[in-house]
């Protein structure tokens, strides 16, 4: 479940989130990769609003069972949903077109699952992240436009994150620390604790 929790981890995402938008704007894809920037933007600013917003001064605001909304999950979703959209833009039969869905969701959702499976995270905690990853793919999906993606891009951007994965796989952020630290200071310099 550690290495499958990994395939969600900000450390892994984020930079390849980079090389997927510069690979669509070098490919002329500008449109789609101004949206792709869009979804990874609103969902690591909504998780960030979130992770900061319900934990006010150190004290669960919704209580212990919703206090820390998966940031794996919602990063996941918008990356691997949004990049699914990507290849299905280029999937003409609907056997493929299925196939490619289908196997994208499992992925998601195993990765959420495994977020409660190792006990970081509640179901709720989980689902709440998996609503903010769908609310961003939402928002890659009406800003990328139409059409088929630029012939090379999808083989550049796989080849690219193959080669991402293997060199991240297992690095972890430490993202949940950076944004702790932002909450005090966040809360501190408002006065509100």
């Amino acid at each position: 479940m550690e290495a499958i929790t990994d395939l969600g981890d900000s450390g892994l995402l984020l930079p390849g989130a980079a090389m997927v938008f510069v690979t669509l704007w070098l490919a002329r894809a500008r449109r789609r990769a101004i949206a792709w920037a869009a979804a990874i933007a609103s969902c690591c600013a909504i998780m960030v609003a979130l992770k900061i917003g319900l934990v006010p001064c150190g004290k669960p605001w919704l209580g212990r069972n919703l206090a820390n909304p998966s940031g794996h999950a919602a990063l996941a979703a918008t990356f691997y949903g949004s990049l699914t959209l990507l290849w299905l833009d280029s999937i003409t039969n609907v056997a493929g077109r299925v196939v490619v869905a289908v196997g994208a969701t499992v992925g998601i959702v195993a990765i959420a699952a495994s977020r409660v499976f190792i006990g970081v995270h509640t179901a709720p905690e989980v689902a709440i992240g998996l609503g903010v990853g769908l609310l961003s793919v939402v928002v890659f999906d009406i800003g990328r436009g139409r059409g088929p993606v630029p012939r090379l891009a999808l083989p550049l951007i796989v080849l690219l994150l193959l080669g991402g994965a293997a060199a991240l796989y297992g690095r972890r952020a430490g993202a949940e620390d950076l944004i702790r630290h932002i909450a005090v200071i966040f809360y501190r310099t408002t006065g509100l604790c």
